[in-house]
């Protein structure tokens, strides 16, 4: 309990909580409360269908919602009355996001500008993406650019090969082993044979399969949920439009804090679509 309560008090250190908030796919354990908090809560399902989609879990307060964010609908579109709102939580939703840039920028759309977003990401050297690639600005870049809404092959097939049944415990035992004994301690759960065949299941009926997509580390997150690689302090320049930010880390998680800063961006079409054949189409800007 009172882990949790710091919890919660880090999420929404300095959030304007009397102003309309927003958290996203809480589930059963929120970081805000409505009887303290001027919040709406949405899912991507109702609450009863959850309910029994995960009556399996020991949890079984998973709390009511007020709108659904229908998968295949923009977030704005979703929100009751086009309401705007002066900050945002999610936690633990991103890193199950197939496009985690286009996902940022729906929340940012229905943000007043100022407002502050905090997301709380899996650090994966204390879960079990302990084994798995950080996941890349490029690899961002691209999965924002395709609009990928399951997850992508390498998403997937990185998943079901590198993840282990392994938690932190065992990282803070093995960090002093040399590289090449770490990875003799991996233990997948499918074989090579096994995740290509799920994989191109998967990709030829459209499946999407819950997995891990995006990888992160504090550093990684700084550097792309945060803000440095697509971010800018100025309203005209970037893709997020937020300013770089620092990422807080915790034993286990990662906190990336947000202020919007301006209008969403828009993935390009591609020229074969839209018959372009040059010229600029947004500007993109880089931060070491």
């Amino acid at each position: 309990m009172k882990d949790n309560a710091l919890r919660k008090t880090v999420i929404l250190l300095n959030f304007p909580l009397q102003l309309p908030g927003l958290e996203i796919s809480l589930l059963f354990r929120p970081a805000t409360d409505k009887a303290q908090h001027n919040v709406c809560y949405t899912d991507y399902t109702s609450a009863e269908d959850s309910r029994q989609k995960h009556a399996h879990y020991e949890h079984d307060d998973i709390v009511d919602i007020d709108f659904i964010w229908h998968p295949h609908a923009t977030l704005e579109s979703c929100v009751p009355g086009h309401q705007r709102f002066d900050w945002a939580v999610a936690s633990h939703v991103l890193e199950h996001v197939p496009d985690p840039l286009g996902w940022i920028l729906e929340v940012l759309a229905v943000l007043n500008d100022g407002a502050i977003f905090s997301l709380v990401l899996p650090n994966k050297r204390y879960c079990f993406d302990r084994f798995r690639q950080i996941s890349s600005a490029a690899q961002w870049l691209q999965w924002w650019l395709t609009r990928q809404r399951i997850p992508a092959p390498q998403q997937l097939y990185d998943f079901l090969r590198n993840c282990t049944s392994d938690d932190g415990e065992m990282y803070e035992r093995l960090k002093d082993l040399t590289p090449e004994a770490y990875q003799n301690t991996r233990c997948p759960h499918y074989t090579q044979q096994q995740a290509l065949e799920f994989v191109l299941n998967a990709w030829t009926i459209g499946h999407y399969f819950d997995a891990h997509c995006p990888v992160f580390t504090p550093e990684s997150a700084a550097a792309s949920a945060g803000g440095r690689a697509f971010g800018s302090p100025r309203a005209e320049t970037g893709l997020l439009l937020i300013p770089p930010s620092a990422a807080s880390r915790s034993r286990v998680s990662v906190i990336s804090r947000q202020s919007k800063k301006g209008p969403r961006s828009f993935p390009p079409s591609p020229a074969a679509a839209s018959g372009a054949h040059g010229g600029s189409v947004f500007t993109l800007v880089c931060r070491p």
